[in-house]
């Protein structure tokens, strides 16, 4: 009688004979016997191997977990399919890198944090907005031409050369399948650029005398009324209002009174007011300059502008968003290098509250983006070379997180 153990000895010392060499051995078994052996011995080494070290489904990250029951208590009424739609979703950013490329950062609920390079020759901060299953990004070249970076499930990521002469930085939004982008233009004056669904890109021109070095802050209002904003080359505000089609080139209309300001304004609506940030020269030097507002229900040129300081030290242009309470939420970086947060409501301008944002140092502007106005997700590079992010909600929670190397120092 052979055991386990003899059997595994012959199986492995005879396998490799061929069956006419076993043959000729003496043998106490039949050389169809030793195969036989040597393939159950496979089978069970095969099985050991396989055997999970636990049974069932493997266990949730505790990052996820806690974030599918922030979800589900602070959305009473979603599903678990719209939570799993969230959760899909991730979170996405848009940076230049150190290396002058265009690097895209994700999280999302497989990976914590993934960076991406786009390449190309980034010169100004990317637009990043969403059309449809496609994610598309715009910025200005280091040649000075428009590009824009198209993520699609479908065709992966294209590049497309809008053209040249645009200088500065880049705004813009989506409409109806359409996208719009606002730039100064080498010729002194502001240019539209648009692309219409089948239909290559195209631009137009606007008149009025936008910085060179200047980039505006557009928006589309629930009428279809297209609201631009931009630093003149006198260092005053410009603004546009048209609506979405239009049959002439349309003028800047000057804000009556307006104080001189330093750096780019950023402009928001809540309800039917339309409110404007930037930054004043007051002051000497490069140091902190208070936040200012101009707001006003628009009626055309002859809208009254009202104003308010909004006070702190801001180094850099600041970000605005709203809620559809009437708030408001300002970010820039302040004059101690964190990221500080004004908020106030459009219907009480004088009452402001100042909270800055824990975490690292940053230089630069921070980006913001809301997906309810209750949830904000801030992003900024740090002067550790670093993205780094931020999660705000309006019920008090904040969560700050380093996501990694690649956009450079001060």
């Amino acid at each position: 009688m052979f055991t386990n153990a003899d059997r595994a000895v012959l199986a492995g010392l005879l396998h490799r004979l061929p069956v006419k060499q076993l043959q000729q051995l003496l043998l106490l078994v039949r050389p169809d016997t030793i195969l036989r052996w040597h393939r159950d011995l496979l089978k069970r080494r095969h099985a050991a191997t396989c055997v999970p070290r636990r049974r069932g489904r493997p266990p949730t990250v505790r990052s996820i977990r806690t974030l599918v029951l922030r979800l589900a208590s602070e959305n009473a009424s979603w599903g678990y399919r719209r939570v799993h739609g969230e959760l899909a979703n991730g979170y996405t950013n848009f940076q230049r890198g150190a290396n002058g490329h265009l690097l895209r950062y994700t999280a999302g609920p497989t990976v914590i944090v993934a960076t991406d390079d786009w390449g190309g020759s980034v010169a100004s901060q990317p637009l990043a907005y969403q059309v449809g299953p496609d994610i598309d990004v715009f910025f200005r070249s280091t040649d000075n031409h428009l590009w824009n970076y198209r993520w699609s499930p479908t065709n992966g990521l294209t590049k497309t050369d809008w053209g040249a002469g645009a200088t500065g930085g880049v705004s813009g939004f989506a409409y109806n399948g359409e996208r719009h982008v606002f730039t100064p233009a080498a010729d002194g004056k502001l240019r539209h650029w648009f692309q219409k669904p089948g239909q290559a890109p195209a631009f137009e021109t606007w008149n009025g005398a936008p910085a060179a070095d200047g980039t505006p802050s557009a928006f589309l209002t629930t009428d279809n009324r297209f609201e631009v904003f931009v630093r003149d080359t006198t260092n005053h505000l410009l603004w546009w209002e048209q609506p979405r089609t239009m049959s002439t080139a349309p003028a800047p209309v000057a804000f009556a009174n307006a104080q001189t300001i330093y750096g780019d304004p950023t402009a928001v609506a809540v309800a039917n007011q339309i409110n404007v940030f930037a930054r004043l020269a007051a002051g000497t030097g490069n140091g902190g300059k208070p936040i200012h507002r101009w707001y006003f229900t628009s009626t055309g040129p002859s809208s009254t502008i009202s104003n308010v300081s909004w006070g702190g030290d801001a180094l850099d242009q600041p970000t605005a968003v709203s809620w559809s309470t009437n708030e408001i939420w300002v970010y820039a970086e302040s004059l101690d290098g964190h990221v500080w947060r004004w908020n106030g409501r459009s219907g009480n301008p004088t009452t402001v509250t100042f909270t800055q944002l824990p975490g690292a140092t940053i230089f630069g502007p921070p980006s913001v983006h809301t997906d309810t106005g209750a949830q904000h997700y801030i992003f900024a590079n740090g002067q550790n070379g670093n993205m780094h992010f931020w999660y705000w909600h309006y019920a008090g929670q904040s969560v700050w997180g380093d996501w990694g190397a690649g956009l450079g120092t001060p």
